[in-house]
């Protein structure tokens, strides 16, 4: 109000805006807790109200509150960042990003970098910007988050996805949002939503267009190429894949999350060392080789090889591990959600995969809270607050998630021809038509051979560095 009244408002009714702000500003940051939610997309907000007030105030007021502004975000938000995939994000509700606040964040660190030119503004954002890319699918779709996962609408994002999406040169903007709110900030009686309102003012001001063209820099955590995407989460395992238009989510098997092979019941995907990656791109494939140290239920460690090829319409997965006892299968996500080009809706349906070996799509054979179908008009978000230990909304839907016992899941078979020592699994989103690779031991590695590249997957033990060893050829 202070910023809109320059010019318009003079004298009387501008010092009681002045002293109401300062008063709005004493009641947040000391006369009560500084950000009591542990919301951090609030917390920021706090700073930056503090920093564009300090603009108003006579100089010693204004130093000060530009002073204890930065305090507060050095020392109760900076400091107590999460660190998730390599990145230190502001804690959001108790977790390290959520896919509505997480966003939201980014814009009030753009309204703070604009209004002070600090510089700790803008390398933050920058490492959010970054994170959000990496995680987001070709698409826009994104889930997971301790507050909302799929009921939120975006809007106050976008002033710090096209700031940061133009500072890191990255198309932001594919951020799936309700577009029903991207002009203007009206409630369905066509009245003017005040929550929303201001974020509106911030981004007419910003003024400079959006970023189009998707960042060319490989990232550690993201697999992208034309329409198929694959996000990886800490552990180096697929968190959401896309692929012709479907997003698969991470299967539950007795009580285990995630992608990768299962004996005996057991899913080898949680990483007993350090995890290692490499990134190829070559004649119009991209690929990534992931190499993770695992235990199976005996305590042996083994090693699981995990090569992801696309050529930007299909992606190939194959997996490699030192051969298993009992009849291992793959687990290779749940089909959650389909995009039809303008809205993103849910799915039960794996119609555009192949498998070298017999491919199954099961589902949960008790009902319950715990067990979770995809074929039921229940969302994740809705099935994760039931799991919570306070499902009344304030519970954390990525914590309470993880109490999930089964799913809804992709089985994939070992695939035929695999060398004595090994099983292999291969499976191919995007296409339903057969699929028959071929697998070959070499002194290097394994050899795996498509209708559209030939690739060696090096030794568990890498290079003479240790690092992985990939090799992509186009057939």
């Amino acid at each position: 109000m202070l910023d809109a009244a320059d010019g318009l408002l003079d004298g009387e009714p501008v010092r009681e805006l002045r002293e109401l702000a300062h008063g709005y500003w004493h009641w947040l940051t000391e006369a009560t807790f500084f950000n009591p939610q542990r919301a951090g997309n609030q917390a920021i907000a706090c700073v930056v109200g503090g920093l564009m007030l300090a603009r108003h105030l006579p100089a010693g007021e204004g130093k000060a509150v530009r002073l204890r502004a930065m305090r507060l975000y050095d020392h109760e938000i900076r400091a107590r960042r999460i660190r998730d995939r390599g990145a230190l994000l502001p804690p959001e509700h108790g977790g390290a990003y959520d896919n509505n606040y997480g966003p939201i964040s980014l814009s009030f660190l753009a309204q703070a970098h604009r209004v002070s030119g600090e510089e700790v503004f803008a390398e933050d954002g920058d490492m959010l910007a970054r994170y959000l890319d990496a995680r987001l699918t070709n698409g826009g779709f994104d889930i997971g988050g301790p507050r909302y996962s799929e009921q939120h609408c975006g809007f106050e994002a976008v002033l710090g996805l096209r700031h940061f999406g133009r500072r890191i040169g990255a198309d932001l903007g594919r951020y799936r949002g309700d577009t029903r709110w991207a002009r203007h900030a009206a409630q369905p009686d066509g009245g003017l939503d005040g929550h929303f309102a201001f974020m509106l003012v911030w981004q007419i001001q910003d003024t400079p267009g959006w970023h189009r063209t998707p960042s060319t820099t490989p990232a550690r955590h993201q697999l992208r190429a034309g329409g198929v995407s694959v996000a990886f989460d800490d552990r180096m395992t697929p968190s959401l894949i896309e692929a012709a238009g479907t997003y698969y989510l991470p299967a539950a098997v007795h009580r285990r999350h995630g992608f990768g092979p299962v004996t005996d019941g057991f899913l080898l995907c949680r990483p007993f060392g350090e995890v290692r990656v490499r990134d190829l791109r070559t004649g119009g494939l991209t690929g990534k080789l992931v190499t993770q140290p695992v235990v199976d239920r005996a305590h042996v460690l083994r090693h699981v090889r995990s090569l992801y090829v696309t050529d930007g319409t299909r992606l190939w997965v194959t997996v490699a591990v030192q051969r298993l006892a009992g009849t291992p299968y793959l687990l290779a996500g749940m089909p959650y959600a389909a995009d039809d080009g303008d809205r993103v809706r849910r799915t039960a349906q794996a119609a555009h995969v192949s498998c070298a070996g017999a491919l199954r799509l099961t589902h949960p054979p008790l009902p319950g809270t715990d067990h979770f179908d995809a074929r039921a008009e229940t969302t994740q978000e809705q099935a994760a607050f039931a799991l919570a230990a306070d499902p009344r909304v304030f519970g954390n839907p990525d914590e309470s998630w993880r109490h999930l016992v089964s799913s809804t899941a992709l089985e994939a078979d070992p695939a035929p021809g695999a060398p004595a020592d090994l099983h292999v699994f291969a499976v191919r989103f995007g296409d339903a038509t057969p699929f028959a690779p071929a697998f070959e031991p070499c002194p290097r590695g394994l050899t795996a051979c498509t209708e559209a590249f030939t690739a060696l997957i090096g030794d568990a033990a890498g290079d003479a560095h240790g690092e992985p060893e990939l090799t992509l050829e186009p057939s």
